[in-house]
């Protein structure tokens, strides 16, 4: 997983958090998160994440990307067009099953830039761990089909 502002202007990923499960996440993740008060977070690739997950409490994951205008404003509807995005994870020991479809939510936008977070919350129940497990994000999939007028 690549993490971190992304390139000054550039669509990819900001970070990766740990979140608490939200009853609500529509409108909980509609929000612009401070990803440092999630349980854990990363903002880069190919790290062990900071922080630790409370085992027996239920959370979720959640993921902010950024789509610049070339990729994702659809110029024949005058619109950002989240249709044309979306970011796929897997990871077996929550039993996430391979490149599953996270929810998406737009949290903010310019004339040339909009945010998204994604999450995935275990069809409503959140994910919880036991004492003693930990849990490894095997793969996380931005991807974006770039408009073309």
């Amino acid at each position: 997983m690549v993490t971190g502002d992304p390139v000054a202007g550039q669509s990819g990923f900001f970070y990766f958090t740990v979140w608490t499960h939200q009853a609500d996440p529509g409108s909980a993740y509609a929000n612009n998160l401070t990803y440092t008060n999630g349980y854990e977070y990363a903002t880069s690739g190919d790290v062990v994440a900071t922080g630790e997950t409370p085992f027996n409490t239920a959370f979720d994951i959640v993921l902010k990307v950024g789509v610049n205008v070339s990729d994702g404003w659809n110029t024949t509807e005058s619109r950002w067009d989240e249709a044309y995005q979306w970011l796929t994870l897997t990871c077996a020991d929550l039993s996430i099953e391979a490149d599953t479809n996270m929810t998406e939510i737009q949290i903010a936008n310019t004339s040339t830039y909009a945010w998204y977070q994604y999450y995935l919350n275990n069809g409503g129940a959140g994910y919880t761990i036991n004492e003693g497990e930990h849990f490894n994000v095997t793969s996380c999939k931005f991807w974006v089909k770039r408009l073309v007028p």
